[in-house]
């Protein structure tokens, strides 16, 4: 039997939707189940999987059930799927067996719960994008199958020679216990001495304020971007002072597009070529799948780090060779053999 190929992919603007787009370019799949969230808040673009082979799905958050009778549609024939973090209604997982189809998900620790929920199908395999809780007793068996650097065609970071450190902080959608230490990061900007400009990005439509150092400048954009890159366009540094977790597409995306990430000095970001800021162990988070240790950065640490690379600008552009470097060492073309070693 030929191998056949399907993957599950959303259109809205977050973390899922970009690494699912990411997948059907570099992997192109015989078919793409699109799922649409229909959440006014999200709005979706099912027009941007138009060359491929698309078949739709409606669903909501809350209630995560799809047409059983769409989804037989997609899997038939096809040999393997593969998903980021859900299947979005794990009965598919049971209908893809019976279709004779593997399913795939690429999980992240803070979401899994199926430890809560025993009764649930679980997909044929489980695999981890980072080293974080991988080894967890309340997690399942997964290989490291980490998330490759998107191409992009022109980056457009800061010039070198800029009077003023262009400084990026992705606060995104607010998760649990302030998780990409927002925060922290506003706490910073006071104790910044050099002369620096902060763009800081939601998506809620609002953020924290707080003073600001004499030779800060800030602007803030609470609703997001239209186009993710616009985010890194003329930075030279994203600061990043998450408190937990693994995967963090904005410390990829920023490699790729030659900025370069600031984040806490921790065995879970050690993927990446960061600028290293000092943690200590903070408190547990509660997060769905269950208590989750955390780290905090203290704010005078990330004021320290960023006028030191204010007054190095030698160290600065090391460190972006070593940005760019690494997202070309881990390309989709580089990992492309090992996402097909688990999609047989």
């Amino acid at each position: 039997m030929a191998v056949s190929l399907g993957i599950i992919a959303r259109c809205d603007n977050r973390g899922i939707a970009y690494q699912t787009w990411e997948a059907v370019n570099a992997l192109k799949p015989d078919r793409v189940l699109l799922v649409l969230l229909n959440d006014k808040h999200w709005p979706e673009e099912p027009g941007r999987f138009g060359r491929h082979n698309v078949h739709y799905v409606d669903t909501t958050l809350g209630n995560r059930v799809l047409d059983e009778r769409k989804v037989r549609k997609f899997l038939d024939g096809l040999t393997s799927v593969f998903a980021v973090e859900t299947l979005y209604d794990w009965d598919l997982a049971d209908w893809s067996r019976e279709a004779g189809c593997r399913t795939v998900v690429q999980a992240n620790p803070e979401f899994f719960n199926h430890h809560r929920h025993p009764e649930r199908a679980e997909p044929d395999e489980w695999v981890w994008p980072t080293e974080w809780m991988r080894d967890h007793e309340d997690l399942p068996l997964g290989s490291l199958l980490p998330v490759p650097a998107p191409t992009v065609a022109s980056p457009t970071m800061a010039s070198l020679e800029s009077e003023e450190l262009r400084v990026l902080h992705v606060a995104g959608h607010r998760a649990l216990g302030d998780r990409n230490g927002t925060d922290l990061f506003f706490e910073s900007l006071a104790l910044i001495g050099s002369r620096v400009h902060v763009t800081v990005i939601g998506q809620d439509g609002q953020l924290p304020t707080g003073r600001l150092g004499r030779n800060v400048t800030i602007e803030t954009n609470p609703k997001g971007v239209q186009d993710r890159w616009d985010l890194y366009r003329n930075q030279h540094v994203v600061v990043l002072p998450r408190r937990y977790g693994g995967l963090s597409l904005p410390a990829i995306e920023a490699c790729a597009s030659g900025v370069v990430p600031m984040m806490p000095a921790v065995p879970e970001n050690s993927l990446w070529p960061i600028l290293p800021l000092q943690a200590r162990q903070g408190r547990l988070q509660r997060v769905p799948f269950g208590m989750v240790p955390t780290w905090a950065v203290r704010p005078n640490a990330i004021a320290h780090e960023l006028d030191k690379l204010n007054r190095h600008r030698d160290s600065l552009a090391e460190a972006r060779q070593r940005a760019i470097d690494w997202a070309e060492d881990n390309s989709w073309g580089s990992w492309e053999p090992a996402y097909r070693g688990v999609l047989p």
